[in-house]
């Protein structure tokens, strides 16, 4: 009997106990986070300004994120542990909308011969 899970499970895994178990950061900011704020129900209103902008960036392009928008939300009063947190589930959040629409685009080429 096999112990390894299919790569959708584990992921699948991953993304539940980010945004099922007790953090920092309140589910609605975790949420807003994961789905990004141009993909967002609420339009990033869950999330405080500072990390609305955060967020963006690292679903856009991460390597665009300072330490200068690092130290304004902090300076906003969003504590490290949340704000740390709101980081690693963007990255999770626009991994997983990357994988989407990849698995969408192989589902969707014509077979090769």
């Amino acid at each position: 009997m096999s112990t390894q899970k299919s790569p959708d499970a584990l992921w699948s895994r991953l993304k539940a106990s980010l945004l099922s178990s007790q953090a920092e950061a309140p589910l609605a900011q975790r949420e807003a986070a994961f789905a990004g704020p141009r993909h967002g129900a609420d339009g990033g209103q869950a999330l405080p300004p500072h990390v609305v902008a955060i967020v963006d960036k690292v679903h856009r392009h991460a390597y665009k994120l300072t330490d200068e928008d690092v130290q304004a939300a902090l300076a906003a009063g969003v504590s490290q542990e949340a704000l740390f947190e709101l980081i690693v589930i963007a990255a999770v959040g626009a991994a997983t909308q990357r994988l989407e629409a990849g698995q969408a685009a192989v589902g969707a080429a014509p077979a090769q011969e």
